[in-house]
C-alpha cells in the first residue's frame, strides 16, 4: 500500500465504497483539517504510488449548508462510513 502524503498522528480512518478515507490529525506543529483518500480497488503501479492518495477540497465547497457541516481540524477523533446512505 502507498504511504499517506505527510507525516501525521492521531488521523481518523475509515473504510467505506472501496476507499480508505483519512481525516485530520497532527502533523508535529498544528492540528489538520484536511480529507484524503486512497482508492484501493484502482490497479496502480510503482510509477504512479505517489499520487495514488487524492486530497478532497473542503474549503471550495460552494454549498453553505455542507460548509458548515464540515468539522474543524482536530486530531485523536474517530470516523465512521455509513455503507446505507446513498
Amino acid at each position: 500500500m502507498p504511504d499517506a502524503p505527510g507525516p501525521r498522528s492521531g488521523t481518523s480512518i475509515a473504510y467505506g465504497r472501496g476507499k480508505l478515507w483519512r481525516f485530520g490529525g497532527f502533523d508535529g506543529t498544528r492540528e489538520l483539517g484536511e480529507l484524503d483518500y486512497l482508492d484501493l480497488e484502482q490497479p496502480r503501479n510503482a510509477v504512479d504510488e505517489k499520487e495514488a492518495w487524492q486530497a478532497i477540497s473542503l474549503k471550495d465547497s460552494t454549498d453553505d449548508a455542507s460548509s458548515q457541516a464540515i468539522p474543524p481540524a482536530r486530531s485523536l477523533a474517530a470516523a465512521l462510513c455509513n455503507y446505507w446512505s446513498k
